[in-house]
């Protein structure tokens, strides 16, 4: 693995995830079905924010942001923005609020329940700092006014699907992730991934059972010189 930032950019800038192509292959350019610019604009709507205001984020923000992974009830049938592998659901969604960074919201550990748009209470003396991250992502986690956290309810899905369950999740959990992000903006929110922590670390503060797993995280917080929803 490449620790140092320099040698970081440099194999990144390399983009060694592109095909090399032979010369003489069969080439078909695609005709643009669409101008630059709106698709600009999406691609502006999900980005990584890795610096926050310091503003107390408002709770009508978050909740607008949440939103987005609740369930709507169409023809009688509940109805999520993403798909999950065999409509299990099985990946939860758990908040960490640091102290006096959301208006209306003690600190500690939260439980996101999408059925009824709420959060529930875990452990308010929960603290996660930024010696619980590595790097450079320290120094992100201390910007920021929450982390969200993504887990794997294996005993939701392994039933289902066995050993293929948790890869199954973490599309799952991919899913969510993109959700989140294509709407962060328009809810004044700034979100930026989080590809590993110190998770054990905290873990206890969550109150999950024994096969549960975390698959993914972002931290985030307020947009700085970006307008509140309307």
């Amino acid at each position: 693995m490449l620790f140092d930032l320099q040698q970081r950019e440099l194999f990144k800038e390399a983009r060694h995830g592109l095909r090399d192509t032979d010369p003489d292959s069969i080439v078909v350019s695609l005709p643009k079905t669409e101008d630059d610019e709106p698709l600009r604009q999406r691609l502006l709507e999900r980005r990584s924010e890795r610096r926050y205001a310091e503003q107390m984020l408002p709770l009508e923000a978050l909740a607008r942001l949440l939103g987005q992974l609740r369930p709507v009830s169409i023809d009688g049938k509940l109805k999520y923005g993403y798909s999950s592998a065999g409509s299990s659901y099985a990946v939860q969604t758990y908040l960490y609020v640091k102290p006096a960074r959301v208006d209306l919201l003690a600190p500690g550990t939260w439980y996101y329940y999408p059925l009824e748009h709420k959060l529930v209470s875990l452990c308010p003396d929960a603290r996660i700092g930024s010696d619980d991250y590595y790097r450079e992502n320290r120094s992100i986690f201390e910007s920021s006014a929450f982390s969200i956290f993504f887990i794997g309810r294996m005993d939701a899905i392994a039933p289902l699907y066995g050993e293929k369950s948790c890869d199954f999740a973490l599309i799952e959990a991919g899913l969510m992730t993109q959700t989140l992000e294509l709407a962060a903006t328009a809810a004044g929110i700034g979100l930026c991934q989080i590809g590993d922590m110190r998770f054990e670390h905290v873990r206890d503060g969550f109150l999950l059972g024994q096969n549960d797993l975390l698959l993914h995280s972002l931290v985030g917080g307020l947009l700085p010189r970006c307008p509140l929803p309307r």
